[in-house]
């Protein structure tokens, strides 16, 4: 895992992160990337959750969901060994997406961003590890478009 303080770098209501990693099938959750004010109380976390480990965009504020956009079971299940290319796009407040593989996954215009400070690939605040090999890491200031970013997902 790697751990990074940002310093006015990230512009945290105009934003896109990506990930591409390794899936796992037998994992129950995984982090690919997890940026953060040194909690996972306020977050955006990009990774794999549930059973079956599917794509997750997961967005939080003090302690409260504000979004949490996975796909339904059976929909881009993780894989083992197989490559992964995720995507959590957020804009002002109440717009939020994931996509996976250059496709949107879900949307969420329900809550608001966190305010962040610190970038970790392939752990939490609270937890390391969970067995993900990142190979690239993507964080952009300002939102973009769906066809934007997936032209740099399929680049990567």
């Amino acid at each position: 895992s790697l751990t990074y303080l940002v310093t006015g770098h990230l512009l945290p209501n105009n934003g896109v992160m990506i990930a591409v990693g390794d899936g796992r099938s037998g994992l129950v959750e995984m982090r690919f990337l997890h940026i953060d004010d040194g909690t996972d109380n306020n977050r955006f976390l990009l990774g794999g959750d549930a059973s079956p480990v599917r794509p997750r965009f997961l967005v939080s504020l003090g302690g409260a969901t504000q979004a949490d956009i996975q796909p339904a079971g059976g929909v881009d299940d993780f894989s083992d060994l197989v490559q992964k290319k995720l995507a959590g796009i957020y804009g002002n407040s109440n717009d939020f997406e994931l996509l996976s593989s250059g496709v949107s996954r879900g949307t969420d215009t329900s809550g608001s961003n966190p305010a962040v400070t610190t970038i970790r690939i392939g752990d939490t605040p609270t937890a390391a590890g969970f067995g993900v090999h990142v190979r690239d890491v993507c964080i952009f200031a300002g939102r973009m478009t769906v066809a934007d970013v997936a032209t740099i997902m399929n680049a990567l």
